[in-house]
C-alpha cells in the first residue's frame, strides 16, 4: 500500500510512485511494505515467527477487548458494533463478532491478498473466542470503567500492532474504507470516522453517557497506541 521505489533513473535518484495510502482504522491498517524487494527477502518473517507473532496478539488483544467487555464498554469499528449487540440482545460476542466481519473478507482478498486475509480470519476468530474464554479463567471481581478504558484500550491496541506487524488485522470497517478510498476517492479516514461516529450516537440509546464517555476514552487510548508505535519505516520486520 506504500509507495515503492522504481528502477534508478540515470541521475540515480530514485523515483515514487503515486503517493502512498492512508488510512485511520485502527482495527484495519493495511500491512507494512518494505522498503525494497531485497528488504522484504531479508527480513520477512518466518513461518514460525508468524505463528508466535500471531498467538502473543490474539492473547494481548483478547485481554484489552475482555476488559472493555468487564467495564461494560465498546470501541470503534465492527469490534463496537459486536459488544452493542451483546449488551442489548445477550448475543454471544465472539460469534456476532466474526459475523458481521464476514461481508469484508471478500474485499481484503481483492484489495489486501489471500495471505492477509487469511490471517485476519483466524485472527478475528480467535480473538472472539478467546474475549469470551477469558473471564471463565481470570475472572475480574471488580473493574473500574476509566481502568477498563485505559487497559483495554492499550492491550487492544499493542494486540493490533502485532497483528500489523505479521500482515494481519482484525478486520471491520477499515477494508471498506481503502476500498472506498482506492476505486471511488473516498477519504478512508473520513469513512471510518463517519463511521465510529455513527456508532457513538447510537450507543447513546442502549449504554449510560458515562459509558459512551469511557468508550471514546478507550478508543483513543487505543489510537494512540497505534499512532506512536505504527511506523513501517522504523519497522524491518515484516
Amino acid at each position: 500500500m506504500n509507495s515503492t521505489v522504481s528502477d534508478l533513473p540515470a541521475g540515480g535518484e530514485a523515483v515514487h510512485s503515486d503517493s502512498p495510502l492512508v488510512t485511520a482504522g485502527p482495527l484495519t491498517p493495511p500491512p507494512d511494505s518494505a522498503g525494497t524487494v531485497a528488504d522484504d527477502r531479508a527480513f520477512h518473517h518466518s513461518v514460525a515467527e508468524d505463528m508466535q507473532g500471531m498467538v502473543l496478539a490474539t492473547l494481548v488483544a483478547s485481554m484489552g477487548l475482555a476488559i472493555f467487555a468487564k467495564g461494560g464498554l465498546f470501541i470503534g469499528g465492527m469490534a463496537g458494533v459486536s459488544f452493542l449487540l451483546h449488551y442489548a440482545l445477550g448475543w454471544n460476542f465472539g460469534l456476532v463478532f466474526v459475523l458481521v466481519n464476514l461481508p469484508f473478507y471478500w474485499l481484503s482478498v481483492r484489495r489486501m491478498g489471500w495471505e492477509f486475509t487469511a490471517k485476519t480470519f483466524l485472527a478475528v476468530g480467535a480473538c472472539g473466542a478467546l474475549t469470551d474464554l477469558l473471564p471463565r479463567w481470570a475472572a475480574f471481581a471488580h473493574i473500574s470503567p476509566w481502568f477498563s478504558a485505559l487497559a483495554g484500550g492499550a492491550l487492544s491496541g499493542l494486540g493490533i500492532l502485532f497483528f500489523i506487524r505479521h500482515r494481519g488485522s482484525l478486520g471491520g470497517v477499515g477494508i471498506l474504507a481503502v476500498y472506498l478510498q482506492q476505486t471511488r476517492g473516498i477519504s478512508a479516514g473520513r469513512v471510518q470516522l463517519s463511521f465510529d461516529a455513527c456508532l457513538m450516537v447510537a450507543a447513546f440509546f442502549l449504554l449510560s453517557p458515562d459509558k459512551v464517555i469511557y468508550s471514546a476514552l478507550g478508543a483513543l487510548v487505543l489510537s494512540l497506541v497505534l499512532m506512536f508505535n505504527h511506523r513501517p519505516h522504523r519497522y524491518m520486520g515484516v
